[in-house]
C-alpha cells in the first residue's frame, strides 16, 4: 500500500472512540453473540492482505463526479483462488465510471403518529396471497456455468429490489464455506410471466460470500463481500460490473450496509467487530478519510437510515444483548440521541412503521412495537411471538400499502398493518419454510428472506435452498 494511504488508513483506525454508554443502560449479562443455528455463527477473524492502491487523480466537485475503483492487486492469492473471468474483477489500472450521485431518491413518507400496539397472530384469520410464482435459481444456474452446483453451496442471502428499473433483484450467496460466491441480476417481470422463463438478466463470480446487498441509484448497488465493500452496476448492455472497491474501517465481517433514503451518496455499515461507520460513497472510492466511526460493546446486528425527513441524518442500530440506538451522523455518533434498553438478549434487527414507531426483532422469533416518547422508560406497547418466522432476523415496511414482513427460520410472515386501530393482522407466509425438511428441528438451517416490490404489496423471497418466489397479496379485503 502507498505511504500516505497507510499513514491515512492507519489514523482513521486510532481515531476510533469509545462508544459512551448511556447511564440508564443497564447492562445484559448474557452479552455473547452466539445465535442459532450454527449457519449465523460469526466467522473466524480473517486478515485483510493489503493493496496496492495508487492515487487517484481527483474526480470533480461532488454532484457530477462518478466513483471510480482503487487498483486493487492481490500479489499474495493463488491462481486457483482466482474466480474466472468476468467484469467484476478489473484488472490493474482500470477505472469505471459507476453512478451520478445526486439528489435524493424520495420525498417524505406518509406519516401517521398511532404506534402499534395490537398483534392479531390468529393465523386461522390469514387471507394468504392471491398469486405466487417461483423459481429454482439453483438448476438455472447450473445450465449457465455448465456444471453441478450442491444445494448447500448455493444459499441465497437478502436481496435487493431495484425499483428504478421494473423491481429487477440483485442477490448474492451467502455461505462462506462455498468454494464459489455469486452475484446475480434477476428480473421479476420474467418471473411473473413463465415458470420456463430464464429470470437471470446477468451474473459474476466474485471472491467472497456476500453479507449483505443494497441498492444505491438507477444502475449501482453497493456489495458487502466479508469485510470488504464494493460498488456493482448494471451497464448499457445489461451486464454486471464492479465499479469500485471503498476504502472502510471494518476488520470482520459486516452484517448490514444501510443507504441514507433522502442522500444516496451517505451509508452506514456495522458488523461483527462491533463498529458503527458512516460513510460518504464518493470520498471512500477515493481515499479512507472522513469516516465517522466508533466501537460499541456489543456486536452490532443491524443498521438502517432513519425514514421521515427529520430524522434524516439518524442512524438507528442494534446490538445482540437487547440495545437499541439512534445516531445523529452530523453530531457525536459516539454519544447517542435515543437509546432503548429492551432487557431481553438475541435482538436481530428492527424497523420503523412511522416517526416514532419502530419494531425489534429477536431470535426466538419474538416482535416487540416501541414508541420514542415512551421507550425511554423501558415501555414496551405491543408484543407477539411469530407464528410463522422462529427466529426473526430481518423486517421490512411498505409505506406504501402499509404492511410488515416479518423473515428469518424457517419461513416469512406478511403483516397488514391497521394504523387507526393500532393494529398488525398475520395476512400470509411462503410456506416453503414448511415444505423444507430441516436437519435439526432446534437449530434450523432453512433460511428465508424477503422485500417489498415497488408496489407495495407484492413480496420477493429468496433463501437458502436457491429458491426465488413473488408473493402477490391483496389488502383490499381486511
Amino acid at each position: 500500500m502507498a505511504e500516505g494511504a497507510t499513514a491515512e488508513l492507519e489514523k482513521v483506525t486510532e481515531d476510533i472512540g469509545s462508544f459512551k454508554f448511556p447511564k440508564s443502560g443497564v447492562e445484559i449479562e448474557n452479552n455473547s453473540y452466539n445465535p442459532e443455528p450454527s449457519v449465523w455463527q460469526p466467522p473466524n477473524p480473517k486478515s485483510v492482505e493489503e493493496s496496492d492502491i495508487k492515487d487517484l487523480e481527483a474526480i470533480g466537485d461532488a454532484i457530477s463526479s462518478r466513483l471510480v475503483r482503487p487498483n486493487q492487486v492481490d500479489p499474495k492469492a493463488k491462481n486457483d483462488q482466482q474466480p474466472m473471468e468476468s467484469p467484476c474483477c478489473p484488472q490493474a489500472g482500470d477505472s469505471i465510471p459507476i453512478m451520478d450521485i445526486g439528489s435524493p431518491t424520495h420525498g417524505e413518507r406518509p406519516r401517521t403518529d398511532k404506534p402499534i400496539t395490537t398483534f392479531d397472530d390468529d393465523v386461522t384469520k390469514t387471507c394468504g396471497f392471491s398469486s405466487q410464482s417461483s423459481c429454482n435459481l439453483r438448476i438455472m444456474m447450473q445450465k449457465k456455468i455448465k456444471e453441478k452446483i450442491h444445494p448447500s453451496a448455493f444459499r441465497l442471502g437478502r436481496g435487493a429490489v431495484n425499483k428504478d428499473w421494473q423491481d429487477h433483484l440483485m442477490v448474492g450467496t451467502d455461505d462462506k464455506s462455498a468454494n464459489k460466491h455469486y452475484i446475480m441480476c434477476l428480473s421479476t417481470k420474467r418471473m411473473g410471466r413463465s415458470i420456463d422463463e430464464d429470470p437471470i438478466v446477468d451474473f459474476v463470480q466474485v471472491n467472497e460470500c456476500v453479507r449483505d446487498i443494497k441498492h444505491v441509484s438507477n444502475n449501482a448497488t453497493i456489495v458487502a463481500l466479508q469485510n470488504s465493500i464494493h460498488i456493482f452496476k448494471i451497464d448499457r448492455t445489461k451486464k454486471i460490473v464492479h465499479g469500485s472497491s471503498l476504502h472502510n474501517v471494518h476488520s470482520k465481517p459486516l452484517n448490514e450496509i444501510s443507504i441514507n433514503p433522502f442522500d444516496v451518496g451517505q451509508a452506514a455499515s456495522g458488523g461483527i467487530d462491533k463498529i458503527l461507520s458512516v460513510w460518504n460513497i464518493m470520498d471512500c472510492a477515493k481515499h479512507p478519510g472522513n469516516i465517522q466511526s466508533v466501537r460499541l460493546p456489543h456486536v452490532i446486528t443491524s443498521t438502517k437510515w432513519g425514514e421521515n425527513y427529520e430524522n434524516r441524518h439518524v442512524v438507528g442500530i442494534t446490538t445482540w444483548p437487547g440495545y437499541f440506538f439512534m445516531l445523529d451522523a452530523q453530531q457525536n455518533i459516539k454519544k447517542p440521541v435515543f437509546h432503548f434498553t429492551a432487557k431481553k438478549s438475541g435482538l436481530h434487527t428492527h424497523i420503523f412503521a412511522s416517526d416514532y414507531n419502530f419494531l425489534l426483532g429477536y431470535e426466538d422469533g419474538t416482535i416487540q412495537s416501541c414508541d420514542i416518547r415512551s421507550a425511554g422508560e423501558g415501555k414496551i406497547i405491543g408484543e407477539t411471538k411469530d407464528p410463522f418466522a422462529c427466529n426473526v432476523t430481518d423486517m421490512d415496511y411498505s409505506f406504501k400499502q402499509r404492511a410488515l414482513v416479518s423473515t428469518g427460520f424457517t419461513d416469512f410472515s406478511v403483516w397488514n398493518h391497521n394504523p387507526a386501530k393500532q393494529t398488525v393482522q398475520i395476512w400470509s407466509n411462503s410456506i416453503h419454510g414448511v415444505k423444507n425438511g430441516q436437519n435439526d428441528p432446534e437449530k434450523p438451517d432453512y433460511k428465508i428472506s424477503a422485500r417489498f416490490l415497488s408496489d407495495g404489496c407484492s413480496i420477493i423471497s429468496t433463501d437458502s435452498s436457491g429458491m426465488v418466489g413473488i408473493y402477490r397479496q391483496d389488502f383490499t379485503i381486511y
